[in-house]
This record gives C-alpha cells, sequence and structure tokens, in this order.
C-alpha cells in the first residue's frame, strides 16, 4: 500500500534542499501537490489534514478565502467528500462565502498584474523564475476551478487588458454553455457583461442569456484587441447585460 504521507515528508525535505522559486524547487512543488492529490483521493486522513493544513497556513498569511492557491485546496476536499472540513474552517476564520467570491476575479487580476510588472524590470534569473513560478501557479489554480471558471476568468483578463469596465465575450458559445456561464457569473458576483460576438448565432445567444435571468440594458461600445498597424484597440458594438435572477431548474 502506497505510504502517502512518507511521501510527503519526504518530498518536504527535498524541497528544502532548493532554492525557493529554483526550477528544481517547482519540481519538488508539484510533486508535493501531486502526493496530496493522489493522497486525498485514495482517502488518506493524514494527507487530508496535511491540506487543510495548508488552506489554513494560506489564510493566516493573509490570503482570501477566494485567493485562487486556497481555492484549489479548498475544491480537492469539495471534490472527494470532504467538504465539512471546508465548513469547519470558514467557521473558525469566520468566512461569508457569498461576500468573499465577489471580488474574485479583479484581486486575481490585481495579482497577475503585479507579477507582470515585476517581470517587466531587469531582474536576476533566481528572480525572473520565481515570479513566473507563481504566476503559473495561479493560472494552474485557475484552471483546477474547472472549464467554466475557466473560460470566465480568460474573459475577465482579455476584456481588463482591453481597457473594459465589464467582462465582454466576443467569441461563440454553444446553447449548452450559457446556463453554466452565466451561473458561474453569479458564483463570482458578476453584475454586467457585454456580448460582441458576431457570429451568425449571436442573437439566438443574446435570447438564452436573457431567459436565463440576463436583462439587456441597451448596446454599447467596447474595446476589442489591439490593431497592431494602430496601436489602437478595435470598437465593437455589444449586447449590454445585467445578471438579475437566479437559474432556471
Amino acid at each position: 500500500m502506497r505510504n502517502y504521507m512518507k511521501e510527503y515528508r519526504e518530498a518536504l525535505d527535498e524541497r528544502s534542499l532548493f532554492e525557493c522559486g529554483s526550477e528544481k524547487w517547482n519540481a519538488v512543488d508539484e510533486k508535493l501537490d501531486g502526493i496530496l492529490r493522489d493522497g486525498t483521493v485514495a482517502h488518506d486522513d493524514r494527507i487530508v489534514r496535511e491540506v487543510c493544513e495548508c488552506i489554513e497556513q494560506l489564510l493566516d498569511l493573509g490570503s482570501d478565502w477566494d485567493d485562487v492557491l486556497v481555492q484549489k485546496y479548498v475544491k480537492l476536499l469539495d471534490d472527494n467528500g470532504y467538504g465539512y472540513l471546508n465548513d469547519n474552517t470558514k467557521k473558525v476564520y469566520e468566512i461569508d462565502d457569498v461576500e468573499t467570491m465577489k471580488g474574485f476575479l479583479e484581486r486575481t487580476y490585481e495579482k497577475v498584474q503585479e507579477l507582470r510588472n515585476e517581470l517587466s524590470k531587469d531582474c536576476d534569473p533566481n528572480t525572473d523564475s520565481r515570479i513566473r513560478s507563481k504566476w503559473r501557479k495561479i493560472e494552474k489554480s485557475i484552471d483546477d476551478m474547472g472549464n467554466v471558471a475557466s473560460r470566465v476568468w480568460r474573459y475577465y483578463e482579455v476584456s481588463r487588458d482591453n481597457g473594459n469596465d465589464c467582462i465582454n465575450i466576443d467569441d461563440v458559445v454553444g446553447d449548452i454553455d450559457v446556463f453554466p456561464l452565466v451561473g458561474c457569473f453569479r458564483d463570482f458576483g458578476v453584475e454586467h457583461f457585454t456580448f460582441s460576438s458576431t457570429w451568425s448565432s449571436a442573437v439566438k445567444t443574446a435570447w438564452l442569456f436573457k431567459m436565463n435571468g440576463c436583462e439587456v440594458e441597451g448596446l454599447v461600445e467596447v474595446n476589442g484587441n489591439t490593431n497592431y498597424m494602430t496601436g489602437k484597440h478595435e470598437k465593437m458594438p455589444a449586447y449590454k447585460f445585467a445578471v438579475k435572477w437566479g437559474r432556471e431548474q
């Protein structure tokens, strides 16, 4: 039988041999995450306790409940039947799920911007590696939240990079994607979004947004990607929606 706790302790000792953020440190850190994941899936109580302690350590260091690294471990517990442990942690730290998730996208964007700014400065290879490691962890943690959450994050990141005040959707949204997409908007506290897709099915998609509780507030102009010939953002017309009532059953 696999001894997850022994593997975990050995990996912790191995990681301590390398400089934080170095290539070898990152490789062992990935190994540690894999052991935590495998041990939790296998319902190893000692490993599950370690996952809880990872969450608590991040919170003690000032991370929010909706921080992507915290949510990576929260989701691991939720997905494997340990949601009650997350509930216990929230009670201890007096965490309100609804309130904490409202600022998730913007806070994550601000963290990514800080890392971008750090990378834009001259820095030594070790610092560069450490910064990129943090960035990869954020991206991976978002991907671990699932395809819908990852998609919403990409929309948000691109929209903010383009200077838009709210999320803009400019690609094809399949009929079956509308319901989970709007649901994820509500989970993240998204109150408005724009839809600038020019695909032939765009009007039908706009109707499905409406049928899932999103009210059309009008037509607006949004920024698209930068035109590299002019150096300016392309301008596009878009429906503006307000996210209203809960999901249809």
